[in-house]
């Protein structure tokens, strides 16, 4: 006969198991901690294995610059002139 242990463990990891299968949840990087069935809904706590990484410092670009670049290239595309100060497009005004 099972133990009690073997038991509730078989039932709380078929309950992880199918947890992560109803939210769709197939980031190996992701540790679930504890999962709570409410009456209505499934509470899910979860760790991130890795550290994410956090955007750059914004970056502004020099007007006088932009302006003397746009003079001697006026049909030039966002990218071109983002890719030249060295930021993202949406950093040129």
């Amino acid at each position: 006969m099972k133990s009690d242990q073997t038991i509730i463990r078989k039932n709380h990891m078929g309950q992880l198991y199918h947890t992560t299968e109803l939210i769709g949840m197939k980031d190996k990087h992701i540790t679930l901690n504890k999962v709570f069935q409410r009456e209505t809904y499934i509470e899910v706590f979860a760790t991130l294995d890795y550290h994410q990484v956090k955007g750059t410092k914004p970056r502004k670009v020099d007007r006088d610059k932009l302006k003397n670049y746009l003079e001697t290239h006026p049909d030039a595309y966002l990218t071109e002139i983002a890719s030249v100060f060295g930021c993202h497009p949406t950093a040129i005004h």
